[in-house]
């Protein structure tokens, strides 16, 4: 939705601009300035020009600062992301392997955490892995495959797109 929104007002200040810019040309036309037409012409392109830089430049120095702030959340959603998968090994080394406990996962840092940097898919993937482990078990298959969705969105919100062999490699590694 953001970015539709920084669109849309790309669009608007880009019409803005040719708006104005055709309201220039319309007005140098006009030969009551005095202006000769090559000069006319040469003031006219000028202006076209210094328009499209500035909204080039504008578009530059924005990207930058969005890209200067997604590498400071990069190393806090790494450093937290870290933090939850250590977490929930400890659990499974905990519970020997062929019991069926349940638990209820309540981490209190770790839920505030993730609530403020974690991606909405992360989120919505830690959730599905705290009800797994809550209702049908730790050690289960929908457990284990609510932990590999958790694996696969964690990757994805770190820049890492998952293609088919990651993702199988994952299943294999929790298999």
């Amino acid at each position: 939705m953001r970015n539709l929104i920084q669109l849309l007002f790309a669009l608007l200040t880009l019409g803005t601009f040719i708006w104005a810019g055709w309201q220039g040309y319309l007005l140098l036309r006009q030969e009551q300035m005095g202006l000769p037409e090559g000069t006319r012409s040469a003031v006219i392109i000028i202006a076209i020009i210094s328009i499209i830089c500035t909204f080039m430049l504008t578009t530059a120095i924005s990207n930058h600062g969005d890209k200067i702030f997604r590498g400071y959340q990069y190393e806090s959603r790494l450093a937290l992301y870290e933090k939850c998968i250590a977490v929930w090994q400890a659990i499974l080394q905990e519970i020997p392997e062929g019991s069926k406990v349940q638990i209820e996962l309540h981490f209190r840092e770790l839920d505030a955490q993730m609530a403020l940097l974690a991606s909405a898919k992360v989120l919505k993937a830690y959730n599905e892995l705290r009800k797994s482990s809550g209702s049908d078990g730790v050690n289960t298959k929908p457990t284990s495959e609510a932990g590999q969705k958790l694996l696969v969105a964690m990757r994805e919100d770190l820049g890492q797109a998952p293609d088919f062999l990651i993702r199988k490699e994952i299943q294999q590694m929790f298999s």
